[in-house]
């Protein structure tokens, strides 16, 4: 679960099955960190489920589906569920990594890798990105909305369409569209 006040440093992280990365390296921020975990720590829980929104393509609309990762309890779970969205097919453009992960009443700091800047969607695929993070993070224990930076710098505007100068709320209820 997210505890206010320890850092997250995990750099590759391997959900069970599915083999893939999420890079997590800590940021120079003023806000609190959530999560520590590095890879010289040992294992202190057994796996965690995490549920992910991801798109799925059914004819010619794409809804966003939960998708449940077994994760080990070596590797941080938060950025392993964050970090799967950028896997192929997924929301997030490829390459991008979560840096670092802060909550600072409920409010969870999402600060991501340059990649991130690469987002090239329409209106609808940056509605989709920001629902699938909102219905994931919404999971999380004491996440009420989240706000994106790049590199610890806060994201105004991600594809043009929504204003993300304040905090986005977290939502387990899709848009109709996704649905």
């Amino acid at each position: 679960m997210l505890k206010p006040g320890i850092r997250i440093k995990t750099k590759k992280a391997i959900v069970i099955a599915l083999v893939l990365s999420a890079g997590v390296m800590s940021s120079a921020n003023a806000q609190r960190p959530v999560a520590s975990l590095s890879p010289a720590t040992p294992a202190v829980r057994s796996a965690m489920r995490m549920a992910v929104y991801v798109p799925v393509r059914q004819g010619d609309s794409v809804k966003l589906v939960e998708q449940v990762l077994s994760v080990p309890g070596n590797i941080q779970p938060h950025a392993a569920a964050i970090g799967y969205l950028a896997r192929p097919g997924g929301v997030l453009p490829k390459g991008t990594r979560v840096r670092n992960l802060s909550l600072e009443q409920g409010v969870l700091t999402i600060d991501f890798s340059p990649e991130l800047r690469r987002f090239r969607g329409g209106s609808s695929d940056e509605a989709l990105l920001l629902a699938a993070l909102s219905a994931t993070v919404a999971g999380f224990e004491g996440v009420k909305a989240f706000q994106i930076t790049v590199q610890g710098q806060p994201l105004s505007i991600l594809g043009g369409h929504a204003d993300l100068s304040e905090p986005y709320p977290a939502s387990k209820s899709l848009p109709e569209d996704f649905r």
